[in-house]
């Protein structure tokens, strides 16, 4: 049976996935907050400073924040976890 999710839909309603980083990614953010539309930024990094990046581009484009922080307590199950991961999004496509 195939698993669907969110990023499935985006991408059959004819949505375009960008996968950025840094700046680049601060300013489309912005860009795309400023014009009524809704970002989804996820920042697995742990320095504050990137997440503090991604508050300031909606603060600058005038909206709220929503943040969601997920971690797995058990350090062996995390690294477990994070060395068997595979993708599965059905139909967006990775970077080459």
């Amino acid at each position: 049976m195939e698993r669907f999710h969110g990023e499935d839909l985006a991408v059959d309603a004819g949505a375009v996935a960008v996968v950025v980083d840094g700046v680049v990614g601060y300013a489309l953010a912005e860009e795309q907050l400023r014009q009524g539309l809704t970002v989804v930024a996820e920042s697995v990094n742990p320095p504050a400073v990137t997440r503090d990046a991604w508050r300031e581009a909606a603060a600058r484009a005038r909206v709220g924040v929503v943040e969601v922080e997920v971690r797995c307590s058990d350090p062996v199950e995390h690294r477990r976890r994070a060395a068997s991961r595979s993708v599965d999004v059905l139909r967006l496509p990775l970077p080459g």
